[in-house]
């Protein structure tokens, strides 16, 4: 598991997470604003906890 493919691997999925948190439909629902928010919390903790689990 300590890889640098796999750190590659989850720096990509963070910064896919993130520029899709960081993206603003015109008019989304409150709903769907509420879960692109939480879910990219979530997945972005989620790859700095693996990342320094790698090391």
């Amino acid at each position: 598991m300590k890889t640098p493919s796999f750190i590659f691997f989850v720096s990509v999925v963070f910064v896919s997470v993130l520029t899709g948190f960081m993206y603003e439909n015109p008019e989304p629902s409150d709903f769907y604003y509420l879960m692109s928010k939480v879910g990219g919390i979530v997945v972005m903790i989620g790859s700095i906890i693996v990342a320094f689990k790698a090391y």
